[in-house]
């Protein structure tokens, strides 16, 4: 009884920590932020410089009222939903222990 107790909480624990590493990774926080900028263009920028979605290192440039842009926020925004999906995924399993361990 004790040591599956303990097997769960250091489950979760390890979940919190995958979580957290998701979070503030670097590519998670470029698309996050890029994805943003792209979304509220309302700067005074005539031109917006973001990286590719899937090669972070190549940058970008458009208008900002481009058509071009369209394409490029689907992209990352699918990119931003795999990330989300996998911090989903921990989440639901961290829940399901969290009634295990406290019915």
């Amino acid at each position: 009884m004790f040591s599956e107790r303990k097997e769960l909480l250091l489950r979760m624990l390890k979940i919190e920590e995958e979580v957290k590493a998701i979070e503030f990774r670097s590519d998670f926080r470029k698309i996050r932020s890029n994805l943003k900028m792209l979304e509220s263009a309302n700067s005074g920028k005539p031109r917006i410089s973001v990286e590719y979605p899937d090669d972070l290192d190549r940058m970008v440039e458009f208008r900002k009222n481009s058509k071009d842009i369209e394409p490029l926020i689907i992209r990352y925004k699918e990119r931003l939903h795999e990330f989300e999906l996998k911090r989903n995924v921990l989440n639901d399993e961290k829940a399901v222990i969290k009634k295990q361990l406290f019915p």
